[in-house]
């Protein structure tokens, strides 16, 4: 969870095996969920991040 000013901006939920890695965000204030799954132990991080600045 992120929080700024008190109040929850976003929530984080992440999850791996593996060879699998699972990442997902929720932005209450913009009503926005990204998901990302990787067949890799790694590479989810990476995509979540560059798709959330590409819609932010």
């Amino acid at each position: 969870m992120e929080v700024k000013d008190e109040l929850v901006r976003k929530f984080i939920l992440m999850g791996y095996d593996p060879g699998v890695n699972f990442r997902m965000t929720y932005q209450p204030d913009g009503e926005l969920m990204i998901a990302v799954c990787s067949n890799k132990s790694d590479g989810a991080y990476e995509m979540l991040k560059a798709a959330e600045k590409a819609v932010i």
